[in-house]
């Protein structure tokens, strides 16, 4: 998220050390000039102000949580929010986590013991950048929050696609185009107790109660499986 010109960066801190959070943010407010909109100890409670209050430009994001992990944290924001970006702050040597954070959607991470270098990773983060990983960490590499956002959506989509196969897939085409169970069984040369078992399968893996509705489900996700849709389209399998 980019800040209006003039406008304070505005920022969130997650950390359950209540003196480290109470020092971070006087730091921060009254040394750097950032606008604190809320804070938080833990990572339950991070998420749930996320989703409650307007996002900050910038959210700082402790590694060590009681309640949850850091990345954690980091991933359930980040699947909900595109615009803010997300430092992680450690007093852990940072190789520990960068690969983790980065892979959960963070724009950075740093050492919790310089906020002089915490107050500049905010401002670079403000401004739509990511963060150069350091030297020790060479094999890592951080997405701006929209990218990463994109990525977590999509990982979410696959982790929520039902696993199904070429048959079931073809049964239920054949369905969207009309097609009753005795005509899928003449269509695909199986007989009508196979085209059973395949919907029966197609209700289980789709959680449905009846082929039509899991044939109106289909729909929506016909474009996860273009690979194997266009292997039926050119064997004429529909």
């Amino acid at each position: 998220m980019q800040t209006s010109p003039g406008a304070p960066i505005s920022i969130a801190i997650i950390d359950n050390d209540p003196i480290t959070l109470m020092a971070l943010r006087s730091i921060l407010e009254q040394r750097y000039g950032f606008s604190v909109a809320w804070v938080a100890n833990g990572g339950r409670e991070a998420i749930a102000l996320s989703h409650e209050r307007r996002p900050p430009d910038v959210m700082l994001v402790d590694m060590s949580l009681v309640d949850m992990s850091g990345t954690d944290v980091c991933r359930e924001i980040r699947a909900g929010n595109a615009t803010t970006a997300i430092l992680g702050i450690t007093s852990y040597p940072i190789e520990r986590y960068a690969a983790d954070i980065s892979e959960c959607g963070a724009q950075g991470i740093v050492e919790k013991t310089n906020v002089r270098t915490i107050a500049d990773a905010i401002r670079t983060l403000a401004c739509g950048e990511v963060l150069m990983p350091p030297p020790q960490c060479r094999n890592v590499s951080f997405n701006t929050a929209i990218r990463s956002h994109n990525r977590e959506t999509e990982r979410s989509a696959k982790r929520n696609t039902p696993s199904l196969g070429l048959r079931e897939i073809q049964v239920l085409e054949l369905t969207l185009h009309g097609y009753d169970q005795n005509e899928i069984s003449a269509q695909l040369g199986v007989s009508p107790v196979t085209v059973r078992t395949y919907t029966k399968r197609i209700r289980e893996k789709m959680d449905c109660r009846t082929l039509a509705q899991a044939a109106a489900q289909w729909v929506h996700l016909r474009a996860s499986y273009s690979s194997l849709l266009g292997m039926i389209e050119s064997s004429h399998g529909i």
